[in-house]
């Protein structure tokens, strides 16, 4: 892309430019009308081909799939507010949230799993149970897809 670009450049650049540069491509020549417009989709396509490679080196680097980068960002999200746990005892992560109760209008604390979205148990029935507060993406959640950045990129490109 960048060389068919750089090849479309070679032919415009030594025409004459007193008109400028939108007059060579669109007026003087059915060569240069062709070479203008591929050199511009050329230039456009390979910023967002650039963008698109970098975005998944980032999520090489990241050890996550295309899929999941919701997911994680999900979960970044609750870890910054603070409300993703660990319950040890049943070795589960679930999101603390509130809910209305629709019948006296009263709120109450529960802790909802992340696999399927059930209230799994209340602020009232959690002494039962071991929680433990994730304060960090990277040190407190093991990542299965993380094998680190140049083991991804071998399992991503030579797979």
């Amino acid at each position: 892309m960048v060389y068919g670009g750089y090849l479309c450049w070679t032919l415009l650049k030594d025409e004459s430019h007193k008109s400028g540069w939108w007059h060579t491509i669109t007026r003087t020549s059915q060569a240069n009308k062709i070479g203008g417009i591929l050199l511009i989709l050329a230039a456009v396509f390979s910023v967002v081909v650039s963008a698109f490679v970098g975005l998944h080196f980032r999520y090489m680097y990241l050890g996550v799939t295309t899929n999941e980068a919701d997911k994680w960002g999900e979960i970044e999200y609750l870890v910054e507010l603070g409300l993703l746990f660990h319950v040890s005892d049943l070795d589960i992560y679930v999101e603390r949230a509130t809910i209305r109760n629709d019948t006296d209008g009263s709120y109450a604390v529960v802790y909802i799993s992340l696999d399927d979205q059930r209230v799994l148990f209340s602020d009232d029935e959690s002494h039962g149970h071991v929680l433990q507060k994730i304060t960090s993406v990277t040190t407190d959640l093991t990542n299965i897809y993380d094998r680190g950045f140049l083991e991804n990129i071998r399992g991503r490109l030579l797979v």
